[in-house]
């Protein structure tokens, strides 16, 4: 078992250290913009600053007097600003352009190339202004968790991390997952390292590709090497929810405890997942993924992952997170090791 700990870990520093380089290469500009835009909530107050991004319901908004501030999309009757900025619709078509004077209120007027486009508010699901800075199109979090109890002298460890960068026309993510069980008669540790980037496409469509490094003593494997393409299409994106599905072909190198040559093979990938979401003070956060990966070297095996989490916020930017997982293997190493690799966890998690 030589192969599991400082192989996934070494390997996990190395492409993370890569991927961070290749997001933060380009050069952006940190400096804000004029804060001439102008934002009419329902109560008839008007605010002026700097538009941010909209993202989940939330409009963030930058003004001299207040500083940043999130504003609830649904409280927002009109917006004008002479800056260019990209929004998406609910039916996923992607725009271009300034934000010219309404009409009347609860509607959005993009001055595209065009002409002016006129749509309602709640038509928009993202917005983000075309010289955003590296910062203002970065999203993620770090989580900690750890428990321990005299009596069993059983302890857990789980670290993670994930970072998700967003252009007009991609979306990249960077995943980190450790978890170390501490038990009598031998300790366990699963790791796992993701790197996906996806191209959005129009009416919700997109496709990418996917490298993972991945290692669980518990389901006998040392190493896991996974890398592929996909394609999907979001069935439903609208301000509380979000549904995916997608499916993708996959090559898989794998080096199992006791084997002493490593083997590869071909595996079709289909994956579902459902985000729930409240805005609302405190913001709640439910997400559910599955993947089912079938051998095509080995028509009998069968893989699936799947995890369930919900954030719920403590105090801005601090969550408290309770996630379910459940790894399965079909085919294990050896009669006694085991199918399935499940557990529960609470974690307090930071968001930038």
């Amino acid at each position: 078992m030589g192969h599991e700990g400082p192989t996934i870990r070494g390997l996990a520093v190395f492409v993370g250290l890569v991927v961070l380089l290749i997001l933060c290469g380009p050069s952006t500009n940190a400096r804000g913009r004029p804060k001439t835009d102008v934002v009419t909530l329902d109560n008839g107050d008007r605010i002026t600053g700097e538009t941010k991004k909209l993202d989940r319901g939330i409009l963030t908004f930058k003004t001299d007097a207040l500083d940043t501030v999130t504003i609830e999309w649904e409280r927002v009757v009109e917006i004008v600003s002479d800056f260019d900025f990209e929004f998406r619709a609910l039916d996923g078509m992607l725009y271009f352009g300034n934000l010219e004077q309404p009409t009347e209120p609860g509607t959005l007027v993009i001055g595209t190339e065009q002409g002016p486009l006129e749509m309602p508010l709640s038509e928009i699901t993202q917005l983000l202004p075309i010289e955003a800075s590296f910062w203002a199109r970065l999203d993620g979090s770090l989580s900690l968790s750890f428990d321990a109890a005299s009596s069993s002298e059983v302890s857990h460890l789980t670290t993670g991390a994930d970072a998700t960068y967003r252009t007009k026309k991609w979306e990249s993510t960077v995943d980190l997952l450790v978890i170390v069980n501490k038990q009598e008669p031998e300790d366990t540790s699963r790791e796992s390292l993701s790197f996906n980037s996806l191209r959005k496409w129009r009416k919700r469509r997109f496709t990418g590709a996917v490298i993972q490094a991945e290692g669980n003593e518990e389901l006998g494997l040392d190493l896991r090497l996974l890398a592929g393409g996909f394609a999907g299409r979001d069935v439903i994106e609208a301000t509380h929810s979000r549904l995916r599905l997608s499916g993708g072909l996959m090559v898989n190198r794998e080096e199992r405890e006791g084997q002493t040559d490593a083997e590869t093979s071909f595996e079709a990938a289909a994956a579902l997942s459902y985000d729930l979401f409240r805005f609302k003070h405190p913001e709640t956060d439910l997400h559910f993924e599955t993947i089912f990966f079938h051998n095509l070297s080995e028509s009998e095996r069968l893989r699936a992952e799947a995890s369930v989490s919900l954030e719920y916020e403590i105090f801005n930017d601090f969550d408290w997170v309770l996630t379910a997982y459940d790894s399965y293997e079909s085919d294990p190493v050896t009669a006694d090791t085991e199918r399935h690799d499940w557990g529960v966890f609470v974690s307090f998690a930071w968001d930038f």
